[in-house]
Order: structure tokens, then C-alpha cells, then sequence
């Protein structure tokens, strides 16, 4: 991944799955960055085609990225009660 910069939006993040996300009742992505954490839904559509080894893809939304410093980005899914965490994406994000 290129450099990223406060602000940024608007561009894909995949996600390879290992697991087939079609059986799952919800998917998150969850950033966190000193303490502080967002959690963003994935509209079912997004999901409920996503086999094992097919790309789950995030857009970065305009608030996900606020502040200079480390961001984690993680898939979190659920399917009764259990959560699956994909391995999370650690980034630098320059001011």
C-alpha cells in the first residue's frame, strides 16, 4: 500500500477471505488507532457473495482516517455468537 495521508477516502482496502462469509450474519470492519475504535458495518450484499479466497473490499470512509499515527484495520465476522477475525491491516497514516 502506498503512503497514506489524514483525510484520505474514497479508495478500496480487499480483504482475502479464508472462510465463506455467505453463512455469516454479520461483518464489520473495525479501526482502531490509540485507543480509539470505529466499527463499520458491511451491507449484506458486500458479504453474502464472498467465498473462501475471494476479496472482501473496504472503502475508506471520510472519517475513518483523522489523525497522523498507526491504524488498524480488521474484518470482524459473526455467525451465532462466534467471531471470525481476519488478520488486521496495520497502517501509517502521515499528517
Amino acid at each position: 500500500m502506498g503512503l497514506l495521508y489524514v483525510g484520505a477516502k474514497g479508495f478500496d482496502m480487499a480483504f482475502t477471505s479464508q472462510e465463506d462469509l455467505t453463512v455469516m450474519t454479520s461483518v464489520t470492519m473495525e479501526i482502531t488507532r490509540h485507543g480509539r475504535r470505529i466499527e463499520n458495518a458491511f451491507a449484506a450484499a458486500d458479504f453474502n457473495t464472498v467465498g473462501v479466497g475471494d476479496d472482501l473490499v473496504y472503502t475508506v470512509l471520510e472519517d475513518d482516517i483523522d489523525q497522523p499515527g498507526w491504524y488498524t484495520f480488521q474484518v470482524i465476522a459473526e455467525k451465532s455468537g462466534a467471531k471470525l477475525l481476519f488478520a488486521p491491516l496495520v497502517v501509517k497514516v502521515r499528517g
